[in-house]
């Protein structure tokens, strides 16, 4: 008995288990050897809840590997399961408000500018106190969705480039193959 508080169940194997359950269910049956155990057999009956309780959750877990490894993951699945991600997280989109502080981009930009376009002499200082010249259109905040269908757009663009560059060089190939297979029968008709 002095085994059983030093007895680590998580080591054993679910066979070892078994083993150890039939015995200590025989020993719990076993009325005249327990009537003589000081704790009457209680610690006994407490390593047995405790074998059974590790047979079951190696059990409950066998199941969750077998359904698991039955899991098939298709790319509708996938594709499913990004398209609510997405939803989600553009539903929770705030707008943005840049509060940072940007030395070239004051409250009075905008009449510098106005000013700029009616006087003949333009600015040439770019200094802290007056806003740079921009030589592209200022960034755009858009929302995610407004981002995603970009990109989307962008990357069928980019698929039907790869495609045209495909076809073309296939095409050239092809030429050049009907242009070499003319030339040798040629050669031959003139031998």
């Amino acid at each position: 008995m002095s085994d059983e508080k030093h007895l680590n169940l998580i080591k054993k194997t679910l066979p070892e288990l078994k083993e150890l359950l039939d015995r200590q269910t025989a020993l719990i049956r076993n009325k005249k050897l327990l009537a003589n155990l000081r704790d009457k057999g209680e610690s006994a009956k407490q390593l047995l809840n405790k074998i059974e309780k590790e047979i079951q959750l190696r059990q409950d877990l066998e199941k969750v590997e077998n359904s698991l490894s039955n899991l098939k993951i298709t790319k509708d699945a996938i594709l499913e399961t990004n398209e609510k991600h997405v939803e989600y997280v553009c539903s929770k989109e705030k707008p943005i408000k840049d509060t940072r502080y940007r030395p070239h981009r004051t409250l009075i930009h905008k009449e510098i500018k106005s000013f700029e376009q009616k006087s003949t002499k333009k600015f040439n200082d770019t200094t802290s106190a007056y806003e740079p010249s921009l030589v592209y259109q200022p960034t755009q905040c858009i929302s995610l969705l407004e981002s995603l269908s970009i990109q989307k757009e962008q990357a069928r663009k980019v698929t039907e480039e790869q495609t045209k560059r495909f076809l073309q060089g296939f095409q050239d190939y092809n030429e050049s193959e009907s242009d070499n297979e003319n030339a040798q029968n040629t050669d031959t008709l003139e031998d």
